[in-house]
């Protein structure tokens, strides 16, 4: 089977990129309150994770189990409106309510450029979470996977010139100028005007640096042109370990480089394809907004700026239509071809 059904237990972020593909991937592009409902029916049928009663050991009761799918569904509802109020035009996707029934379909093309491609930047970034939650099988998967990173960078780049309104650079390996880490070192420090690098190895390098644990930098200039700069350093984590990848703690090795440190304040950062609370359960002592803007203050301290697929697509959409016109081969022509293979692999079962 090409889409995996989540549980219905999941995230409600998690249910919602669930239906969110289904109508990427079935042919009248319609998903329905009903698709959510049925993830109960469909674990009652196979015996698979029921509740049991903690003092008596039976089932629970068949109300108990409706009122589970009405708020599963009332999640994930609540969840298609917060994405489409963050984003307005930007979502795309639209959802009709008629009562007590809910279906979600593709937004209507719009003429606007920038819309389109935030749009296409946010289905993008929807992709690569299917393919990181294992929502998308198949036997290109692999191929898909080792694409998308090089695109994804290329979208987090974007994304942090657009943060800063200034200029990025992508500095993760590898490069796509291809060039080694010293060359690209030197290049970065001479276009941001600012810090020295060192003038042979040091003694304490093992000859097989990639991009000392910084992938995206970004900066924005003053009319001075003068040191003191808004200055972002970044990563960019496309798959489960994101956790694990705090930009925080690589810095030094990046700026043992220098002779003369490029900037002793920065914005630490990291990039990722799915939104920040994409993990977040539900609670019964909390609202899950609550619950969510809890975790956002816990994980900004460890990771400094959370650019989520949200804010990627808020940051990086004009700039990715600015780019179509200077490059050959454009990042947001890029994505769109990597999103048709795609979605041609996740239909082949459908």
């Amino acid at each position: 089977m090409a889409i995996n059904p989540p549980l219905p237990r999941d995230t409600r972020s998690r249910l919602t990129d669930w239906l969110e593909i289904e109508v990427l991937v079935r042919s009248r592009q319609v998903a329905t309150r009903a698709d959510i409902l049925r993830l109960y029916d469909f674990i009652e049928e196979e015996g698979h994770n029921i509740e049991i009663d903690d003092v008596t050991g039976e089932k629970l009761e068949t109300e108990i189990l409706s009122e589970d799918r009405t708020r599963c569904a009332d999640d994930v509802l609540s969840e298609i409106e917060y994405r489409s109020s963050v984003l307005g035009d930007d979502y795309p996707f639209t959802t009709e309510i008629s009562r007590q029934q809910w279906r979600i379909l593709p937004a209507a093309t719009n003429p606007d450029n920038r819309i389109e491609a935030a749009r296409t930047c946010y289905l993008f970034c929807l992709l690569i979470s299917a393919i990181r939650d294992e929502r998308i099988s198949g036997d290109m998967i692999a191929e898909l996977r080792r694409s998308m990173a090089n695109h994804f960078q290329a979208v987090a780049t974007d994304a942090a010139a657009g943060v800063l309104n200034g200029e990025a650079i992508s500095f993760g390996f590898p490069r796509p100028t291809g060039s080694g880490f010293r060359p690209a070192l030197e290049a970065a420090s001479q276009k941001m005007r600012l810090g020295k690098t060192l003038d042979s190895v040091p003694l304490w390098s093992q000859g097989h640096e990639k991009d000392a644990g910084i992938d995206v930098i970004a900066w924005r200039d003053f009319r001075d042109g003068r040191p003191s700069k808004l200055v972002m350093l970044g990563q960019v984590a496309s798959g489960y370990n994101w956790l694990e990848k705090s930009v925080k703690n690589e810095t030094y090795r990046f700026f043992d480089w220098f002779s003369e440190r490029p900037t002793e304040h920065f914005i630490p950062s990291i990039f990722i394809p799915f939104p920040q609370h994409h993990d977040c359960e539900a609670r019964d002592d909390a609202t899950f907004e609550e619950t969510a803007i809890a975790n956002a203050w816990h994980r900004e301290r460890g990771f400094g700026l959370i650019i989520d697929r949200l804010r990627i697509v808020e940051a990086a959409a004009a700039r990715l239509v600015t780019a179509c016109s200077r490059q050959k081969k454009s990042t947001l022509e890029l994505m769109r071809e990597w999103m048709i293979e795609t979605l041609r692999v996740a239909r082949e079962a459908v």
